[in-house]
């Protein structure tokens, strides 16, 4: 497991090697005649195979390191949630599955919600990393397993996480696999759907009334004189008006005390389907009528959600306005702010009724906001959060399966056991063995070209076109959100930031109620970009992963260089921090991953909002749980989305790998035929070793054979046949 080396048979063992053997009896390993002098070195370094390491070298090195990270962070994650929420719901308690965490003005609970969605997504982004990183030692095969596929002519993924893996790898590691992925989709899924914010609209009166009202001493508003059903368009059998009580005149007397608003102000103000921060509005115009100076009047509406809720509350603000060659307002229209100001020249020719509107006097409110939290995706948080720290754990501390997570495991595997499957396949690439199969009568001969390939070209067609066109598909449902969530606003989708809904504009998922069965559909459906833009994090994970790992590989042609192993090393081996991607690659790639998935939260997500009526009173009955757009934080995500696939396509273009070394360093075929040199037992698994001609087989005019070896190797020959 330690040295990921194969301890040859008891009748291979070279004479005067000595190595720890099973019945505790020690030998060295030395290379044979001491050829080589590169290999001779490590004859001075004592193998010893089959010991047991110190408690921290077996959990504080290796690949063992970085899977006690994992563990340690989905153990961190996990006794966080369960605090946080064991906290919540003794202090805030819950009614229909939500509480309340924290009220106040609005844009402090934004500026809360704003924070505690960055902090989840970074912690998600955390777990996903951990996940990941076990899933693909999960998914690496052992030697064994790479031998039986090799038996079949077919080849396994090494150092990247593989699905194609999945087929070969035991059915406990498969187990696990499944877990981890599980748990990482409903984990993504539900993350960001804990918290989220209500707001309050209210229900208003409106009295029209003549310019001459306040100084009129002589009329006196009362129920029987201020009743809507005295004017036209009003009647008490309407089911969309609120008939209790008697508003109007405890309006017209506090008039007065309300705040003055410019026609534009309370045009736009009124306009909004749902208005916040104001309430009862009384519009003076520049009619005079000093007998009966109440001009019309309106009930608060009834309801803001369900069948009796009026589709066109504003009705009244774009009444009057007149139709022209390029613009209409008329039944089965909406009045929105974008259309009043269009219709009223900004306000200025604004009539309610056939009254010119001077200014209007509003009812300001107390805009009260909520910070919420879900109780049934808190719990499920925990629950799958708690399944990975134990899968996790598990692995911690009883796995031991000897599987070759780097390449430098497989190389140090197959220098040790050379596979006899891949002799004479020295220069066969992946693209080889895609396009002519792998048979069992091997390849012929094949020139050694010089061609140093692009980074793109470590992949297949497929892999690379099918990741972007994943990132392009994911752009285009996601702008399939846009035509709603602007055509909704009418020229105000701009107006509101990152995480802030235009409540003018909302769609359903299911029927508006005050439960559980409401919120948590629409939070589940607000959440599905964060599974979908995953999928495309992976994939282009992947995609990097492949060309670092190439260019890994390219770099044996170079010089002689330490094999990068995944546990304790031997000789010149070196131990790893990481499977695949270094930090330099990893970390832009989980802080961009950090930016989407938040940017994501702040775009689509649930939207509560409260009604209130016209007195002030919750009404506890009538409440919206719908799906709430930002325009801006969906355009962010589609123009970083964008930006990412372009940086990877200009690098995976502009980048060559430094030699013409065949393969891309995760084909275990391809690494396998490079590990064939001469001299097998000289322990160049050990050693510092080079991919080249290795000199000592065949003469000028013979067919040569690069490999890897710690020995002496020369540049190949452009145009020369190997095998």
């Amino acid at each position: 497991e330690y040295s990921m080396l194969q301890e040859p048979p008891e009748a291979e063992r070279t004479a005067g090697t000595s190595t720890k053997a099973p019945s505790g009896e020690e030998y060295e390993l030395m290379p044979r005649d001491g050829r080589h002098e590169r290999a001779q070195s490590f004859g001075k370094h004592e193998i010893y195979q089959g010991t047991t390491p110190s408690i921290g070298r077996r959990y504080l090195a290796g690949w063992r390191f970085g899977l006690l990270r994992a563990a340690l962070t989905a153990a961190v994650a996990f006794i966080v949630n369960t605090s946080v929420d064991a906290w919540m719901f003794r202090v805030y308690g819950r009614s229909g599955g939500s509480g309340v965490v924290f009220q106040g003005t609005c844009s402090a609970v934004e500026t809360a919600n704003v924070l505690i969605h960055l902090a989840l997504n970074i912690l998600s982004t955390l777990l996903l990393s951990a996940s990941n990183y076990c899933m693909q030692g999960l998914s690496a095969p052992t030697r064994a397993e790479v031998d039986k596929a090799h038996a079949k002519r077919r080849w396994v993924d090494v150092g990247i996480s593989s699905i194609r893996n999945l087929r070969s790898i035991g059915r406990a590691r498969l187990i696990l696999w499944s877990l981890l992925a599980g748990t990482s989709v409903l984990i993504h899924l539900f993350f960001n759907s804990v918290f989220f914010t209500t707001r309050q609209t209210h229900q208003y009166a409106v009295a029209v009334v003549s310019a001459d009202y306040f100084n009129n001493t002589a009329w006196t508003p009362t129920c029987a004189n201020t009743t809507p059903e005295l004017f036209p368009h009003n009647s008490a059998s309407n089911p969309y008006v609120n008939t209790s009580g008697c508003p109007i005149p405890n309006i017209l007397s506090n008039a007065t005390s309300f705040e003055r608003l410019d026609t534009r102000t309370c045009l736009e103000e009124y306009a909004r389907g749902f208005v916040q921060g104001i309430s009862n509005v009384v519009v003076v115009t520049a009619t005079r009528n000093s007998t009966d100076p109440l001009l019309w009047s309106r009930w608060p509406e009834k309801y803001i959600s369900g069948r009796h809720a009026n589709s066109d509350p504003a009705e009244w603000v774009c009444h009057d306005i007149p139709d022209s060659e390029h613009f209409h307002y008329g039944e089965g229209d909406r009045c929105d702010p974008k259309v009043a100001l269009k219709g009223t020249n900004d306000g200025t020719n604004w009539t309610v009724y056939g009254h010119p509107v001077d200014y209007c006097l509003s009812q300001p409110v107390v805009n009260v906001c909520k910070l919420q939290y879900n109780v049934w995706m808190m719990l499920g948080v925990v629950l799958f959060g708690g399944i990975k720290t134990v899968t996790m754990a598990w692995m911690v501390f009883k796995l031991r399966v000897p599987s070759l997570r780097t390449v430098g495991d497989a190389v140090a595997s197959f220098l040790s056991v050379p596979d006899q499957s891949t002799t004479d396949m020295c220069l066969v690439s992946t693209s080889d063995l895609r396009k002519h199969g792998w048979s069992e009568g091997g390849f012929p001969p094949q020139v050694y070209t010089g061609l140093k390939l692009r980074w793109w070209r470590a992949m297949s067609n497929i892999q690379w076109w099918l990741t972007h066109a994943l990132a392009i598909l994911f752009v285009i449902i996601l702008g399939t959100t846009l035509p709603s969530a602007i055509g909704g606003a009418h020229g105000t989708e701009f107006s509101n930031g990152l995480g802030v809904a235009n409540v003018q504009s909302m769609a359903y998922v299911v029927s508006d109620s005050t439960s559980s069965r409401t919120i948590v559909p629409t939070l589940l459906v607000a959440n599905l970009p964060q599974l979908g833009f995953s999928v495309v994090y992976l994939a282009y994970n992947g995609l990097f992963t492949k060309m670092l790992l190439a260019d890994e590989w390219s770099r044996f042609a170079v010089k002689h260089t330490s094999i990068r192993v995944s546990s304790s090393p031997l000789g010149a081996q070196r131990e790893t921090g990481f499977l695949s991607l270094p930090t330099g690659y990893a970390l832009p790639l989980m802080t961009f991953s950090a930016l989407v998935h938040w940017l994501l939260s702040q775009s689509l997500f649930i939207v509560r909002i409260d009604d209130f009526d016209s007195t002030g009173e919750q009404v506890l009955s009538d409440t919206i749980s719908r799906l709430g757009y930002s325009v801006i934080g969906i355009v962010s995500v589609m123009s970083l989305t964008l930006t990412g696939a372009i940086v990877t396509v200009i690098i995976g273009l502009s980048k060559r790998l430094p030699t013409a070394m065949p393969g891309d360093g995760s084909n275990s075929a391809v690494i396998s035929a490079a590990c064939h040199p001469h001299n097998a037992d000289c322990g160049y698994q050990f050693a510092e070793v080079k991919w080249g001609e290795v000199p000592e087989r065949g003469g000028a005019d013979e067919v040569a054979h690069c490999s890897l070896s710690g020995g002496t190797v020369e540049e190949p020959e452009i145009g020369r046949l190997y095998k």
